[in-house]
């Protein structure tokens, strides 16, 4: 199993980023080799963890 980690901190974001971010979720989503999306954010509020899990490491190319 192979994981990706995107870390960043929440802000304000415009109707172009969420199309983005949408597009980008459902193209990993629809990859052979996807297996699951977790999702943590602190206690604070400030920092989000998405990781993303796939079977190979050929399935995380297609996501590149």
């Amino acid at each position: 199993m192979i994981c990706v980690q995107f870390i960043f901190t929440p802000g304000e974001y415009d109707d172009e980023f969420h199309r983005l971010d949408g597009a980008i979720e459902a193209f990993a989503r629809s990859l052979r080799g996807f297996v699951r999306v977790e999702t943590w954010q602190s206690a604070d509020g400030r920092t989000i963890n998405a990781t993303h899990y796939f079977d190979d490491r050929e399935a995380l190319a297609e996501l590149s």
